[in-house]
């Protein structure tokens, strides 16, 4: 997830209920690679950009660790594969955490057919999210919701470090979560 100078934003409006929303997307192209960033704001009135309300699908399922310096420091479970209606969400999650959030980078590309992290078919490289705020880099594990809800749990547990049940510490899904982890961290050391 490296940042590159040969960058292209791309700009759409989206109306939604009545609702002025727009979509800002950086793509960047790095030897073949290409890097999206998005980030959404919601624009009441003439004022400045603040984020939307969260969507009706619930309140976001991301959790942060203590320490944001960490390789990855916390995880998001999103709802379905629509990012963009649940980053609102997420960015006013972030907010008390790290503060206002003024750059996002992702390590996949398109996030519409990726399978779950429980699947066989899913990708050595876990999808991350990179959030910046304030010079504070936080990189969260991006749960796809394809993957099986107790996985996902024991997940935003390990990712932001807090403690799991005892019960959970032996099982076959903790060990699984535990390798998951584990190859986000390596794939972040190789970029």
């Amino acid at each position: 997830m490296s940042k590159t100078s040969g960058s292209n934003i791309r700009q759409a409006a989206v109306g939604v209920s009545g609702v002025r929303q727009t979509v800002f997307r950086l793509v960047s192209m790095s030897g073949g690679k290409c890097e999206s960033r998005l980030a959404w704001f919601h624009r009441p009135g003439r004022g400045g950009p603040s984020m939307s309300a969260p969507p009706l699908l619930g309140p976001p399922r991301v959790r942060f660790g203590v320490d944001p310096s960490v390789a990855i420091g916390g995880a998001w479970y999103p709802y379905t594969v629509q990012l963009a209606d649940e980053l609102p969400g997420v960015l006013a999650a972030a907010r008390p955490q790290i503060g206002e959030v003024t750059g996002i980078d992702v390590n996949w590309q398109s996030f519409r057919r990726y399978p779950g992290l429980d699947s066989p078919d899913s990708p050595a490289t876990p999808p991350l999210m990179t959030l910046t705020a304030k010079g504070i880099e936080v990189t969260l594990l991006v749960i796809p919701p394809r993957t099986v809800s107790s996985l996902a749990a024991i997940l935003l547990r390990q990712a932001s470090n807090t403690v799991s049940p005892d019960s959970q510490l032996h099982s076959l899904e903790y060990r699984r979560a535990e390798r998951i982890l584990e190859l986000a961290r390596r794939s972040l050391s190789t970029s």
